[in-house]
């Protein structure tokens, strides 16, 4: 039986995509915490590349005309709660390479973390595109050391990886990682890593079902 650790604690209907085909250890490697912020006016084109933006602004949909955003969680999240999403794109890279090629006119303003990636604004800013960032959660390492060997090792987001590794080491484990920017953030690390073919835990776990 196969030794996994999984950086985010699993609902019951993602544990049994692995059944007991391995032994698994789970913990939440990141924290996230809501922060104040304000909306002074109407907003016309809104960006979440994470879900975890979602629901600080769960009460705002009325005063957001369009959405863009990253992945399907974050689509069906922001759904839910009456927005109106217009372009979905399975990365923020992707999504800013959208944004320029076809919405290059309008101006946006991106909800986020403190710890958000640089891409998108990076790409975004680069075209004289207006950007305005309003930080609306905080990312926290939840730090811990393991000593138990580990086979596989399950990563959702380039933060837990950096949390992870602040006190454990990398070695010979496989990594499978939930999309290509947290792999980017693994192969800091190590070579040996596998990425999801969609942006969900559930394709993370399933491909570490099919190879373990």
């Amino acid at each position: 039986m196969k030794n996994v650790l999984s950086t985010k604690i699993l609902t019951e209907s993602q544990k049994a995509i692995l059944n007991t085909s391995v032994s698994l250890t789970a913990y939440d490697a990141i924290k996230v915490e809501p922060v104040t912020f304000s909306i002074k006016e109407p907003i016309k084109n809104a960006i979440f590349t994470s879900k975890n933006a979602v629901l600080p602004l769960q009460n705002f949909s009325s005063v957001i005309d369009t959405v863009f955003c990253v992945g399907d969680k974050t689509e069906a999240s922001l759904r839910s709660y009456g927005f109106n999403v217009i372009e979905k794109a399975p990365n923020a890279q992707e999504l800013a390479e959208r944004i320029v090629t076809r919405y290059r006119d309008r101006a946006f303003t991106f909800f986020c973390g403190n710890l958000r990636r640089k891409e998108l604004p990076d790409v975004l800013r680069q075209n004289d595109i207006a950007l305005e960032e309003v930080i609306v959660y905080e990312t926290f390492f939840n730090k811990q050391h393991f000593q138990d060997p580990y086979d596989a090792l399950l990563f959702f987001s380039p933060s837990a990886i950096q949390s992870f590794t602040a006190f454990n080491v990398i070695d010979r484990e496989e990594v499978y990682c939930i999309g290509p920017t947290t792999a980017e953030e693994a192969k800091k690390h190590t070579n040996n890593v596998r990425v999801a073919h969609r942006p969900t835990m559930e394709s993370t776990l399933q491909l570490l079902k099919k190879n373990l």
